[in-house]
């Protein structure tokens, strides 16, 4: 059967168990661009979109070849602006917490964010009602801190740079 006719009803197993207790890392990247597709498409019950990021930091993809790195960093940009957008089956806690989750730097994140102010603010209220997204944790505590300190920030998307 070919990969993009796989279903999510058929991948679901596979993705919750990848890299952790089933396959390699070279099954994981044969089966991830339709595993990708489906949680931005479908969405999963399980694996969750968080954790499918998070095993790309477990199968060490800062190790991978650039070309597929780069697809991976596309990917997860579109898809960080289809949920933005509710183009998604994910929401934007969902995405930005599996790219944190991913180890990626969120310069380029926060500014697409800029251009959704409505989102900005939900963030906002989450944050100041001490929301946090059950997967973050040791691994993501830079990058959070950096996310809320950027929502602390005076922030008019119009009108300021992202800061560095």
């Amino acid at each position: 059967m070919p990969l993009r006719d796989l279903s999510t009803d058929q991948l679901r197993h596979y993705g919750f168990t990848a890299v952790f207790t089933w396959g390699s890392v070279e099954d994981f990247k044969h089966f991830l661009p339709r595993l990708l597709e489906l949680t931005a498409t479908e969405g999963f019950q399980a694996p969750d979109t968080e954790s499918l990021y998070g095993r790309l930091a477990y199968a060490k993809f800062s190790t991978w070849p650039a070309a597929e790195q780069a697809a991976v960093r596309a990917f997860g940009m579109a898809h960080w602006r289809a949920s933005l957008a509710h183009e998604s089956a994910d929401d934007p806690d969902a995405v930005l917490t599996g790219l944190m989750l991913l180890g990626e730097d969120l310069t380029p994140y926060l500014a697409v964010l800029r251009e959704f102010p409505d989102d900005i603010e939900w963030f906002r209220a989450e944050a100041a009602r001490g929301r946090r997204n059950a997967y973050l944790g040791a691994t993501t505590v830079a990058a959070e801190q950096r996310f809320r300190d950027w929502l602390d920030s005076d922030i008019d998307p119009t009108k300021h740079p992202t800061p560095e």
